[in-house]
């Protein structure tokens, strides 16, 4: 079993239950993407709209004809990047999202310690024991 850890502001390593794992890589994934990326790629999936002389994009007509419709897409697109992060955290044990760094380590490792990507070593830290 894998044990989940987010670098923390002061430079300690916090273990993350999955679901606060699924909620700081929604967080690193909305901090750091463009807000047109959705956009480009709905206008990548399928052709301009044209009515007349008139043309639009299928991000336009998305958003103005149907906001729920457009919405719960972005909220999917943005699933499916935290989806795709998951999947390189546990592949290659090392993720990094803008400021945001998180690490994997198999729960059976006696090792109290993780190596960074920067080969700096991070003692575990309990982030409820001092509560």
């Amino acid at each position: 079993m894998k044990k989940y850890y987010e670098l923390g502001y002061e430079g300690e390593l916090l273990e993350l239950k999955d679901d606060e794992l699924d909620y700081e890589l929604h967080c690193a994934v909305e901090d750091g993407i463009d807000e047109n990326s959705y956009d480009e790629m709905l206008d990548d999936c399928y052709d301009v709209i044209k009515i007349g002389d008139l043309t639009f994009t299928a991000s336009q007509v998305l958003y103005n004809c149907d906001k729920t419709a457009y919405d719960i897409g972005y909220d999917e697109y943005i699933d499916s990047i935290v989806e795709d992060y998951k999947y390189e955290l546990d592949s290659n044990e090392y993720l990094k999202i803008g400021s945001y760094e998180f690490y994997y380590k198999d729960e059976n490792d006696e090792d109290d310690k993780i190596i960074t990507n920067e080969n700096e070593w991070y003692d575990v830290v309990d982030k409820n024991e001092n509560k």
